[in-house]
């Protein structure tokens, strides 16, 4: 959709996350950022929203930062959201640390 979650947010991708803080729950964003900006972590709505730049020639900067999150914050849940390969990692990341895992995506 070329839109951009931390500055505009919009639909569920933004709803869903909310109203959980709103529940009280912990609420940690990941997200990656395919145009390369400054890496950014703020706390807004009751979310951490973590945005990790698309590094050409380190991608793995964004999963580095992935396992970290997982293994110090225990999270019960992972929720990939968004494109279908984020479903794949909360997948995988999943049953690699035993967590609960999710897949809400817009590909079929």
């Amino acid at each position: 959709m070329g839109r951009d979650l931390v500055l505009s947010p919009y639909g569920r991708f933004y709803y869903l996350p909310r109203y959980l803080a709103e529940r009280g729950h912990e609420v940690i964003l990941l997200l990656l950022d395919y145009r390369g900006s400054a890496p950014l972590d703020i706390n807004r709505d009751g979310i951490r929203w973590i945005s990790e730049p698309l590094v050409l020639g380190y991608p793995g900067r964004y999963l580095d930062r992935l396992g970290r999150l997982i293994t110090t914050s225990r999270p019960d849940w992972l929720l990939g959201l968004s494109d279908t390969y984020f479903g794949i990692l909360a997948q995988y990341y999943g049953n690699r640390y035993g967590i609960r895992s999710c897949i809400d995506a817009y590909d079929n």
